[in-house]
């Protein structure tokens, strides 16, 4: 009878021993230690909760968020954090809390890293030009980098983003990225990444939008009401469909408006402009039929200059075709 509490004591110390040791070995990762990226990708945020957070990143130099909205995330509810590197760069591993209460993790750049530094960042085989957008969108006064990619396993979603940025619209030094990360989260609550779908459009026909009480009386004349009239000339225009934020740039990968519907079959954009002391396109909508191809534009031209509108302002509306292009040149 007593060596049998003696071995019943024994396998107790034994399975203490081992459920210690287990505790210890679930931790995946490390503060202030380099990221093993094949262990990162292989980390599935849907078998945890967010107070497991010990398991995924332990209790050591942990930091949490204060609440403030200034270090806040977007749909976001909780995080906690832990400093690491990656391939000698100074990086953050977050374990997030989402809206929906599931959890994510992400490794966000500190510095010095650019949106063109993804090569040497991460393996070929997670990058899918299908499921990849890297482009630089010119905004005049500066040109910003944007790099996005996304690489799905089984039940979760590998996304890269990088929003970067330039000094100056002729300055082709970046001046390294304002934001790059590394995000896994549930395959289903995260944006699958597409790549971006070139059109060239042409506009064959306009017509006046412009009323006849609109004109000032001396040039009444001129009014021929809705009538179609052929362009003489048209230049192609070039048009991008982003799926994936549901938005329409132009050919400096721009937005050309806000998206008022955007689906598989249509897609209305609408960019509203106040009045300037020269001339300016005060109202842009774009209608584009995405069955037919057929794309309709309405514009109001302000020109403070103008003698024939009472209000200085010309109404015209434009109708083209577009169709999808496969390559920036025909040869």
């Amino acid at each position: 009878m007593q060596k049998m509490k003696i071995i019943n004591y024994f396998f107790l110390i034994v399975l203490i021993f081992l459920n210690g040791c287990d505790q210890l070995g679930t931790q995946s990762f490390q503060p202030n230690q380099e990221i093993d990226f094949e262990k990162f990708v292989r980390f599935n945020p849907n078998k945890y909760e967010f107070k497991d957070y010990k398991k995924v990143i332990g209790n050591k130099d942990v930091i949490s968020w204060d609440g403030s909205k200034d270090k806040g995330f977007a749909k976001t509810k909780d995080w906690k954090k832990i400093n690491v590197t990656y391939k000698g760069k100074d990086a953050e591993l977050i374990f997030f809390l989402n809206s929906d209460n599931s959890t994510s993790v992400s490794l966000i750049f500190k510095k010095n890293i650019k949106c063109s530094d993804y090569k040497e960042l991460f393996p070929d085989k997670y990058i899918n030009p299908e499921n990849t957008q890297n482009y630089t969108s010119d905004l005049f006064f500066v040109k910003i980098p944007i790099f996005k990619s996304s690489y799905d396993f089984e039940d979760k979603r590998m996304n890269f983003y990088c929003f970067g940025r330039m000094t100056g619209k002729y300055d082709k030094k970046p001046s390294g990225s304002a934001f790059f990360s590394i995000t896994i989260k549930n395959k289903y609550i995260s944006k699958e990444v597409i790549a971006l779908k070139q059109i060239e459009c042409a506009f064959s026909y306009y017509k006046s939008l412009n009323k006849r009480e609109n004109y000032n009386q001396n040039y009444r004349f001129l009014y021929k009401g809705t009538k179609l009239n052929k362009l003489t000339r048209s230049s192609p225009n070039f048009f991008f469909i982003d799926e994936t934020e549901k938005k329409l740039y132009n050919e400096g990968y721009s937005t050309i408006g806000k998206i008022e519907t955007f689906n598989e079959n249509l897609i209305v954009s609408i960019r509203k402009l106040k009045k300037g002391k020269n001339k300016t396109t005060i109202f842009n909508k774009i209608k584009l039929d995405r069955r037919t191809g057929e794309i309709i534009m309405n514009k109001e031209l302000y020109d403070p200059k103008d003698k024939f509108y009472k209000d200085k302002i010309m109404r015209v509306e434009y109708i083209g075709e577009c169709q999808k292009r496969n390559s920036a040149q025909k040869f």
